[in-house]
């Protein structure tokens, strides 16, 4: 849904994957920000994801916080999402 927010919030290690999937059959603009302090994305080093394009994307992308029990929180943004479209992530250790 366009401008609809999730949050997921959970304690792991210190690396965690997220699959990312979309389907869509138009165009999408998605951001996944991670909002642990020190924690990055190794795909990109930084702390968040811009995800755009049009069709459908299934793209798994790892995390790092350099401690051994981390508390990961995040948060989910579909900006620009047609009628029907979805965006699923999925958090593995």
């Amino acid at each position: 849904m366009q401008g609809s927010t999730s949050y997921a919030s959970f304690t792991a290690g210190a690396q965690i994957n997220t699959a990312v999937r979309i389907f869509s059959t138009s165009y999408y603009l998605c951001e996944l920000k991670c909002n642990t302090k020190g924690a990055q994305c190794v795909n990109n080093h930084s702390s968040g994801l811009v995800l755009s394009g049009t069709g459908n994307t299934n793209t798994v992308y790892t995390w790092e916080s350099g401690s051994a029990s981390t508390y990961w929180d995040f948060t989910g943004t579909g900006r620009t999402l047609a009628f029907g479209s979805t965006a699923q992530v999925d958090f593995t250790n």
